[in-house]
């Protein structure tokens, strides 16, 4: 569709009245084809076709015009209703640089999704209102087979003094899957302010109580240095009857065959490899990098900038510290500690804390065994 728009009247002259229209509604005509006259008050301006098509006039003879004005359409199809046509038009053209309708935009937004996110829905290149409901749909897709549904009202249970709770509802805010609403922490000197605009509203113990007040619809730990009592939190809460949700970031990759149970964290620029699996409780801090069929169990806690290889086995409770390289095939027993900066190339025992100088050691005697 081709808008038929007012034409540059004169140095002087910005408006003008349509005389008549040379073609009716509905007629077909050629490029370049005179399809009716403005007169302003010195010159009468023919306004010519700019492509073929079946002509559509939108305003009536004798009407007010001004340049730029679009007073018709050209269509390759017959419209039923022109005026809407060219209104919807002028909607969707409204975003131009981003190749899509402003429709699309606001429907990708409230989603939070982006253009990008929907450019292989598109039809011809540009993204319309169909090829956002696409990527929408396949969002939503894509979020049942991990097992999410939709949460609105999420409550974060503890990290409001150690940054937990602020990475966490940084991550919510740019989701689009859910909105924070509370924070529930047992610092008291925390209670009655707020973490980037969501309110502290008092002890963790209290979590139970607003989900089965339906206050709100899931929790979520966001504090990650102790993990006992990250299990025992969980368990309370579990046995209140409060659902989890995950809170994945919206930059963290999660590949083909990815299962999560429930309450995992999973922040910025974190990747999780196909067919790899998730149990609950789990935090997972930026940049970390977990490949293809690793088996991760619960309520383990990662630092920034971990990497394991493919298939890598990690049971319940363990502590990652920061910048952490694991071989492949490795298998870490429960309760592990791995300090930061440990490359670790041999499996380690339950409980055992693995510092830099141990995991050294522990590979100079796996080599010396061989």
């Amino acid at each position: 569709m081709i808008p038929i728009k007012v034409p540059f009247l004169g140095a002087n002259d910005t408006e003008g009245v349509l005389l008549e229209w040379e073609v009716q509604a509905g007629a077909t005509v050629a490029l370049g084809t005179t399809l009716c006259s403005v007169e302003t008050t010195k010159a009468v301006i023919e306004v010519t076709a700019e492509a073929e098509g079946l002509v559509y006039p939108v305003v009536d003879a004798g009407g007010q015009v001004t340049v730029s004005q679009p007073i018709g359409l050209i269509a390759g199809h017959p419209v039923d209703d022109a005026r809407g046509a060219l209104a919807a038009f002028a909607l969707d053209a409204a975003l131009p640089a981003t190749g899509a309708t402003r429709k699309a935009e606001l429907l990708l937004a409230r989603h939070g999704l982006t253009v990008e996110d929907a450019r292989p829905y598109a039809n011809g290149g540009r993204v319309t209102e169909e090829a956002a409901n696409a990527a929408i749909a396949a969002r939503h897709t894509e979020d049942a087979r991990r097992g999410f549904r939709p949460v609105e009202r999420v409550g974060i249970v503890g990290g409001g003094s150690g940054g937990g709770a602020l990475i966490v509802i940084d991550s919510l805010m740019r989701s689009g899957r859910a909105r924070a609403v509370a924070v529930f922490d047992r610092d008291p000197a925390l209670h009655g302010r707020e973490i980037l605009g969501v309110p502290v509203v008092g002890d963790s113990s209290l979590a139970g109580r607003w989900c089965q007040e339906g206050r709100i619809d899931a929790v979520v730990i966001a504090f990650n240095r102790d993990l006992a009592q990250r299990q025992a939190s969980f368990e309370t809460l579990e046995r209140e009857g409060a659902r989890f949700c995950n809170v994945i970031d919206s930059t963290a990759e999660l590949r083909t065959g990815v299962t999560l149970g429930r309450g995992n964290v999973i922040l910025g620029r974190a990747y999780i490899g196909a067919c790899s699996s998730l149990c609950d409780n789990n935090f997972i801090s930026g940049g970390v990098w977990l490949e293809h069929g690793n088996q991760l169990g619960s309520h383990c806690a990662f630092g920034p900038g971990v990497a394991t290889s493919g298939n890598v086995t990690i049971g319940d409770r363990v502590r990652f510290g920061t910048g952490i390289f694991v071989e492949p095939g490795i298998s870490i027993g429960d309760d592990a500690v791995l300090a930061s900066g440990a490359i670790v190339t041999d499996h380690v025992p339950p409980g055992q804390v693995l510092r830099v100088e141990y995991a050294q050691s522990l590979h100079q005697s796996s080599k010396r065994a061989r």
